[in-house]
C-alpha cells in the first residue's frame, strides 16, 4: 500500500503500544517500516521542530509532500489499524490528519465487500 509522508506519520501514532505477543510483533515490524531511511530524511528535508511548549512538529519539503513509500500490511494489521480507527471514531477523535487513513481502511474496505458481494450474486 502506497502511503506519503503525513499517512505514514499518522499511521504511526495510531499504532497500538499493547496487546498481545504475536499483534505486539506484528505492529513492531510495520512501525519498522513506517519509519523512515537516513536518505528520505535528507531527500524529504523530514525533521522535528521543537514549540515553546516542547510539543514537537515533524515537517518536510512541501513539494516531497506526496512522496510516497509502498508498506506492505498484512491482514492482522489491517484489522488492527481498523479497530482503532473505528474506536477512535466512536469517541469523536479522529482528526482531520486521520481522515485520509479512515477512508482507506474502513470505508474503502466497506466497498470492496459491498463490489464483492455484487459480483458473487451476479
Amino acid at each position: 500500500m502506497k502511503l506519503n509522508i503525513a499517512e505514514r506519520l499518522n499511521l504511526m501514532q495510531i499504532i497500538p503500544t499493547e496487546g498481545n505477543f504475536v499483534t505486539m510483533k506484528i505492529m513492531k515490524d510495520l512501525m519498522s517500516d513506517l519509519g523512515f531511511s537516513e536518505e528520505e530524511i535528507k531527500t524529504c528535508g523530514i525533521e522535528t521542530k521543537f514549540q515553546p511548549n516542547g510539543q514537537g512538529q515533524v515537517i518536510w519539503k512541501p513539494e516531497k509532500a506526496e512522496e510516497t513509500k509502498d508498506i506492505k500490511i498484512g491482514d492482522v494489521a489491517k484489522v488492527v489499524i481498523k479497530d482503532k480507527l473505528i474506536s477512535l471514531d466512536k469517541t469523536n477523535r479522529i482528526t482531520i490528519g486521520l481522515l485520509p487513513l479512515y477512508e482507506r481502511f474502513v470505508e474503502g474496505e466497506e466497498k470492496e465487500t459491498k463490489n464483492k458481494d455484487r459480483k458473487e450474486k451476479a
